[in-house]
Order: C-alpha cells, then structure tokens, then sequence
C-alpha cells in the first residue's frame, strides 16, 4: 500500500531532476552597422533599406542619431542593402549572407554628392 503512493511522488521528483532547461534556437538573423560621412561624422536618419535577393522583398529602417542602424529578424538568406541620405550618393551593398543567429556588420560610407549618384560596394 505504501509503495503505490510513493510511486507518483518518486516519479516526479525523479522527472523534475531531469528536466533540462529548454534553450530557443534562432531562426532568424540581422544586419547593423554605422552610416558616416567622408569625414567620419555619424549621419543620422539615413534610410536604410534590406532587400532579399531571392524574394524581392524589403524592410527599411533609419539610422539613430549615433548613425547606426539594425534591422532585425531577417529570414536566412542573401540580401542587398541599400543606404540613403540627403545631400549624399546612395551606398549599395550586394550579396550579403545572413545565416540563422548571424549580424554580420555593413558600414556605409557616404560620399557627399547628388542622390542619384551609387557607391557600391
């Protein structure tokens, strides 16, 4: 009689000792970086869009005061990142590989000129 009342308390104790912490794995990545102008002085509200090559979808986002920008949650794939400023040629950069739990850094540096003017890199 003992035994079967001690058998559901043994086995929980037993299964909470077991128990691991369960840890999320990422499924998506990002891309960051600064925005500078030739002198190395930060620009702030660039516009700053993300293009998926394979997709042809896009998110933008702008640069903080500081001149960086993060655009988070990005799908694994290959993106374009376009940066855009007034008073400023647009600085591309292309083919740029974004794993699961992966940031890698794009700075932009712009080069003062028209807007229809491209810098890519």
């Amino acid at each position: 009689m003992r035994f079967s009342r001690l058998l559901p308390a043994c086995v929980l104790a037993i299964a909470l000792c077991f128990s691991g912490v369960s840890h999320a794995q990422a499924v998506y990545g990002s891309i960051y970086g600064t925005v500078t102008d030739p002198s190395g002085a930060v620009v702030p509200n660039a516009k700053v869009t993300i293009t998926d090559v394979a997709k042809g979808t896009s998110t933008s986002v702008t640069s903080n005061a500081s001149g960086e920008y993060v655009a988070e949650h990005l799908i694994p794939d290959t993106y374009n990142v376009k940066v855009e400023a007034s008073g400023f040629q647009s600085f591309e950069a292309d083919g740029v590989p974004v794993a699961a739990d992966t940031s890698p850094k794009i700075d932009a540096s712009l080069k003062t000129g028209n807007a229809s003017e491209t810098v890519t890199v």
